[in-house]
């Protein structure tokens, strides 16, 4: 995958928009816009699931009076396009994910076109999809007359996963080829949005080549975004991103006061609840290797939690895998369990508020999950959820089927810091664990790197049934955070991160992953974005295997 913009015949269009929070394009009219470069994802610049209708606006100029061509491929709902006030397109779907990168192509009237004067394109759509952080927006004009004509933009970094470790001469090169002169602009951010590098280079027509020698602008260990735009006759951009000394990536792991208390009195409060652990076999769930269950039992506050629960018929003790959810995810897709002829069980477990376990617990539709609660540390939501997966160990742990010492967990984003969390909470329990770019990880920095955090803690400060403020909460969530379970993992760790993940920074796992005083792996996916296009997960169980299976 890559997040170079590859141009035929050229584009008339910026990458950099101007985007109003307007119902209609009338409003937009003594309205102010944001800019927005379409080259970002929008996670990356704030805006997330826009509920509202909203408008984006840019101008370009046209040579000559010949026939062009609209093409743009938008995660969003489009209501409507309008160049120089006429409409050219009506209403286009959202296709993310259904068709990812689908483009729609309109043909311009000539009529439409002011050649050498500025022309206005505008597009109207509803609420944004959610992209993971890469971004798949994507709007050009160019001349049906110039189908030859070619230029490319690319970013190379020339190390493996785009990581620099101590030692290695830091630097990139901008690659340009294209038929006319263009001056690029590079500039480069790290992951807080402090700007490193803005400079401008003059590239000639045909083919060259910039070397930037970071260097001379002593970068520190953390992650970069190296946006690259060009301007000429046309438009190009590029974007990729890299990260320095991710292993020298330090937060404070001094545990707020009585933290440790906190969790042994939460272990106690689970434990003076019957577990009633129940098995029952689900026809749909069996295959020819294994067979399949539906595990319930009874979690802190008496609320039953359930889960899928998979056993190879050959002969047991078996090593197994907690699978733990994302946010939201309740196992729905279980092919892929149903289907494994592995020797290891595996159990899905949907913690309170998700998939099968939402008969007792169910907060959707009165506030997101992770508002509930977080206005006092007894109440909270993710303290209950960690009991859930304790629990959950704790029926691993006395199964006849089940070898007590290979337990591995496994998870994604949420189900990554839940992971890090057990494995955290049952120490020598826990034979090894795997998680990709976990959620509940440093919080003081991801107020800092997601800018989408600020603004859901600002609305549940807002909320009539949350009364606190945000600093309260962030009281509150730094006794769920990660960073502070590291020192008691005992088992070795496997964590994978994604460079253009917008919704767990990597900053934020490497902060828990640095903080591990036992054994651990880490691996770097350049171009992937939070959706772990690179089947991450599944890299996650190969791991599990090889640490478990004897």
């Amino acid at each position: 995958m890559s997040a170079t913009i590859p141009l035929s015949g050229g584009n008339l269009l910026s990458p950099v928009w101007e985007l109003y929070d307007v119902d209609d394009i009338a409003d937009i009219a003594g309205s102010d816009g944001t800019k927005v470069n379409l080259l970002l994802s929008w996670e990356r610049q704030g805006f997330c699931g826009l509920d509202g209708k909203c408008v984006i606006r840019n101008t370009f100029a046209v040579a000559e009076n010949g026939d062009h061509q609209l093409e743009f491929s938008f995660p969003g709902d489009v209501r409507a396009v309008f160049i120089n006030q006429t409409q050219v397109a009506g209403k286009v779907p959202n296709a993310f994910w259904t068709d990812r990168g689908r483009r729609t192509e309109v043909g311009i009237p000539r009529s439409l076109l002011k050649p050498n004067m500025e022309n206005e394109i505008l597009v109207a759509f509803d609420s944004l999809s959610y992209t993971g952080g890469i971004s798949h927006s994507f709007f050009s004009i160019r001349s049906i007359e110039d189908q030859e004509a070619e230029e490319l933009l690319s970013i190379d970094i020339p190390k493996q996963n785009h990581v620099y470790l101590a030692g290695d001469r830091k630097r990139l090169t901008v690659r340009y080829a294209g038929t006319a002169a263009h001056s690029l602009r590079v500039t480069i951010k790290d992951d807080f949005h402090q700007t490193w590098v803005d400079q401008v280079m003059e590239t000639e027509e045909g083919r060259d080549a910039y070397i930037l020698d970071l260097e001379e602008f002593e970068l520190r260990p953390g992650f970069y975004e190296c946006v690259v735009v060009g301007e000429g006759k046309s438009w190009c951009g590029a974007v990729e991103w890299f990260v320095v000394e991710p292993e020298a990536i330090h937060c404070s792991t001094e545990k707020p006061p009585s933290f440790d208390r906190y969790w042994k009195a939460a272990l106690a409060e689970l434990n003076s609840v019957d577990p009633g652990f129940s098995l029952s076999k689900e026809e749909r769930l069996c295959s020819p290797t294994r067979d399949g269950y539906i595990l319930e039992f009874e979690s802190m506050g008496n609320v039953t939690i359930r889960g899928y629960y998979f056993v190879p018929k050959e002969d047991a003790p078996h090593p197994v895998i907690l699978h733990l959810p994302g946010y939201t995810y309740g196992f729905e897709h279980l092919d892929g369990f149903i289907e494994s002829e592995g020797p290891v069980a595996e159990l899905a477990l949907c913690v309170r508020g998700h998939g099968i376990s939402k008969d007792d617990f169910d907060p959707w539709d009165s506030m997101t999950l992770w508002a509930v609660g977080i206005c006092d540390r007894q109440e909270y939501v993710y303290r209950a959820m960690y009991m859930d997966c304790v629990r959950a160990v704790e029926f691993l742990l006395q199964r006849p089927e089940i070898d007590p010492a290979r337990i591995g967990v496994a998870g994604g984003s949420q189900g990554g810091g839940l992971a890090l969390a057990t494995a955290g909470l049952c120490g020598s329990k826990i034979a090894a664990c795997a998680v990709f770019d976990p959620w509940l990880c440093d919080f003081t920095h991801q107020v800092e790197i997601r800018t989408m955090v600020n603004k859901e803690l600002q609305s549940f400060a807002e909320h009539p049934a949350i009364p606190c403020d945000t600093d309260q909460m962030m009281a509150v969530l730094d006794f769920v955070d990660t960073r502070y379970f590291a020192k008691d993992i005992e088992c070795p760790v496997y964590f994978s991160t994604s460079l253009f993940d917008d919704d767990c920074p990597p900053h934020c796992g490497f902060s828990v992953f640095n903080s591990l005083q036992g054994d651990k792996t880490y691996v770097v996916y350049p171009n992937d974005s939070h959706l772990g296009e690179s089947g991450q997960y599944g890299e996650l169980g190969k791991f599990l295997e090889k640490m478990l299976v004897r």
